[in-house]
């Protein structure tokens, strides 16, 4: 699993998106989900499509903010190493 995000930085009232790709020896991982936690709360569930998905979260309150993303196992396909970003967003 690899994931890439943006707006490390960024003043209230923006987004934080980032987009995730899962692989394998074996091929494209679909179906399947992928889930994001913000901050350690509930894991929200993001389908993949061919292999890819995509989230944005809208508005994250003024302040450091955590995000840890993971795919669990799913079919033949084993559990990956969850990956952990960090973003701030200011006050305007």
């Amino acid at each position: 699993m690899s994931a890439s995000c943006w707006n490390p930085s960024f003043t209230y009232g923006g987004s934080y998106t980032c987009t995730v790709n899962v692989s394998s020896n074996a091929g494209g991982v679909t179906p399947g989900t992928i889930n994001y936690t913000l901050d350690g709360g509930s894991p929200v569930s993001v389908p993949l499509s061919n292999s890819n998905a995509l989230f944005t979260i809208t508005q994250p309150a003024i302040g450091s903010h955590t995000v840890l993303i993971g795919y669990a196992q799913q079919g033949n396909f084993l559990a990956a190493t969850p990956i952990t970003y960090t973003f701030t967003v200011t006050a305007q």
